[in-house]
């Protein structure tokens, strides 16, 4: 099993936009901190608004804003990646409103061979 978050964007914006989401980073942080040998990727993306260029370096910018998040709360850099990959893979249709709120996202997820170690580790901080 692994562990994966998706965090929402308005339209052309890199900022993290509420609290639960800085609550999702948090429960990350903590995870890794407490497992020193996980690691997490953090993947950007769009809607289909806009030039390729331009939505490819806003899914980095978005991205890296969670990375950043992360590194700032002590999870160490080398832990994290992060990459943007503009408006391909998305995963609702982008021909309604709806759709193309949910393709602008960031997905957190665990990387690797500790996949298991990291639901392990959630598991036993859901049963405390």
């Amino acid at each position: 099993m692994s562990y994966s978050k998706n965090i929402y964007f308005n339209t052309d914006s890199n900022s993290i936009r509420s609290g639960f989401y800085y609550t999702m980073l948090d429960d990350v942080a903590e995870i890794m901190l407490k497992n020193k040998d996980v690691t997490f990727s953090v993947s950007g993306y769009t809607d289909n608004v806009g030039s390729e260029d331009y939505n490819l370096k806003l899914s980095e910018r978005r991205a890296n804003e969670a990375r950043n998040y992360l590194i700032e709360r002590g999870v160490e850099a080398d832990r994290v990646s992060a990459k943007g990959y503009g408006k391909t893979n998305p995963t609702y249709s982008n021909d309604t409103a709806q759709g193309m709120q949910l393709n602008r996202r960031v997905e957190i997820k665990s990387v690797g061979y500790y996949e298991s170690k990291t639901q392990l580790k959630l598991e036993e901080n859901d049963k405390k």
